[in-house]
């Protein structure tokens, strides 16, 4: 047997030279410090798994419990018991997974058992897991407890609206009365209160059925139409001043809406005689729906400006029309601003060219250098990596001769000309430049990431109902992970470049799915 020695002197490794195989003696102290450092992180993700563990588990019995009371005093098929029912089931289901998830990791991932660094970072994964699992688990009975304060709330609410509703509907038809006296046309008042009389008597029956979720969507909007029938009534005179107003305004907007319209127009049917489809089809349905929204705007107006007249005086009919009014044009105003970005994203990628092009060939020119330098003592890959390079930056070159392609493939496309002569010289470069080059790499994965999103976004519409609702919800779970990405782009790259691809990912998906689904662009139909 001999002894080596390592470069730096530190303590000796027998090597058994009979069968090849290498025994360390005693840890090094860099490794040392790696296992330690590595089970401390694994011991304070643990404790913080088992304080939480130690709430979810106090908290779950006991809002259990409540659920079970409250769930027992209502009728079956009741909004609160369905609820109740639903996020009880929830809930057990995360705190069982919680329970079984502690013991199997208190058992077989103990970080006071483990020596390996392998082995504990293993561990501090499956830890991290369990920590999110009951962190989420906390979240389900953050839900559940604020329903119950909902039905308590809700019960208060009914009891206060009884106890004083009679009282209020009498108020109510008196300033109605006089507002009567005074000239006004009251026909819709008395109406309303009408219908909150009826919604009065059912929420009287759904409660003594104990349908509380049921009675309380009723009491509370008989007190709010009686309410809104007083205030109305009260105000009469100012309410017509004030809408003759709002009325004068809308003309003047609705008109606005041509020009908007005009303009989002333009702006489609430009970029779609210049470039093929893929760049602008996120935007193809704008000028229909701008249309459409433009032309609910006017007739929102029209049936406004019917109830406003004098022989009819509609006053709460108008001001809801006029409140559609503000609607239609609000979302045509998102339709615009939609339009808006796009192009400016589209303008900035077409800007980055010259820079990114230059990069590119920057990159292919110093790893050309360095192979010939190093010539025969040259890895077969890294050869490979410097022609694959040279394609790409031929074809990017190509598309953005051409014109029509997409900017952003050809943006993409230069991108990935750095990442193949990053191959081909790593190790070459010192660590600093190797994690500057990383980091710029990451964080242009994050740009390119916030473009597609904000595509997909004008693609999924208003996201109200059906796919484009869906589509929303996914998107929002992109922003959230751009979010993080560039709060973690400069401490923690990887997990940036994760969020990144994992944002660009639901993005591209929303786009293949907008185009799946799209007979074609609205623009030329």
């Amino acid at each position: 047997m001999g002894v080596e020695v390592d470069a730096a002197g530190w303590l000796p490794i027998l090597l058994a030279v009979a069968t090849g195989s290498v025994t360390v003696t005693r840890f090094l102290p860099w490794n040392r410090r790696q296992v330690e450092a590595a089970r401390e992180a694994v011991q304070a993700t643990r404790s913080r798994v088992r304080r939480d563990y130690h709430d979810l588990d106090a908290r779950w019995t006991r809002l259990r419990n409540e659920a079970l009371v409250a769930v027992a005093d209502l009728a079956d098929g009741d909004g609160f018991a369905r609820q109740l029912e639903g996020e009880t089931d929830m809930a057990q289901r995360w705190v069982d997974w919680a329970t079984e998830g502690l013991v199997a990791l208190d058992t077989r991932w103990d970080p006071a058992t483990l020596e390996d660094v392998d082995a504990l970072n293993d561990a501090g994964q499956r830890w991290q897991e369990l920590a999110r699992g009951t962190r989420t688990g906390l979240t389900r009975l953050d839900e559940l407890q604020q329903t119950l304060e909902e039905m308590a709330a809700a019960r208060d609410s009914c009891a206060r609206i009884l106890r004083d509703i009679d009282d209020r509907m009498t108020q109510a038809r008196h300033a109605v009365e006089i507002t009567r006296t005074n000239g006004y046309d009251v026909a819709e008042l008395h109406l309303v209160l009408d219908r909150a009389t009826g919604d009065v008597d059912r929420g009287r029956v759904e409660l003594e059925a104990n349908r509380l979720a049921e009675a309380t969507k009723a009491l509370e909007r008989a007190a709010d139409a009686v309410e809104r029938a007083t205030g109305t009534a009260r105000r009469m005179p100012e309410l017509h001043h004030t809408l003759l107003q709002r009325l004068t305004a809308l003309r003047r907007q609705v008109g606005e809406a041509d020009r908007t319209v005009q303009r989002i127009v333009d702006t489609v049917e430009g970029h779609a005689r210049r470039f093929v489809t893929d760049v602008w089809d996120a935007v193809a349905d704008a000028p229909a729906q701008a249309r459409e929204r433009r032309d609910a705007a006017r007739a929102d107006l029209v049936a406004a400006e019917a109830a406003m007249a004098d022989d009819v005086q509609r006053f709460l009919d108008a001001e809801q029309s006029m409140d559609a009014v503000d609607a239609d044009l609000e979302q045509l105003e998102w339709i615009r601003a939609g339009v808006a970005t796009f192009e400016a994203d589209l303008r900035a990628v077409i800007a980055e060219y010259p820079r990114a092009h230059a990069a590119a060939r920057d990159s292919i020119a110093r790893a050309r250098t360095f192979m010939d330098v190093r010539q025969g003592d040259v890895n077969p890959g890294r050869r490979a990596n410097l022609d694959r390079a040279a394609q790409v930056l031929a074809d990017a070159e190509r598309i953005a001769a051409d014109g029509r392609g997409d900017p952003q493939d050809v943006i993409d496309r230069l991108g990935e000309v750095i990442r193949f002569t990053d191959q081909v010289l790593h190790g070459a470069r010192s660590d600093a430049q190797q994690r500057d080059a990383y980091r710029t790499h990451v964080a242009r994965l994050v740009r390119d990431a916030q473009r597609s999103v904000r595509r997909a976004h004008s693609a999924a519409g208003f996201g109200l109902i059906g796919w484009g609702a869906r589509a929303k919800v996914s998107l929002s779970t992109a922003e959230d992970a751009l979010r993080e990405a560039n709060a973690v782009l400069g401490s923690d790259p990887s997990r940036a470049e994760y969020l990144a691809l994992q944002a660009g990912d639901i993005a591209a998906q929303i786009l293949h799915e907008h185009r799946r689904r799209s007979n074609g662009p609205q623009i030329f139909r």
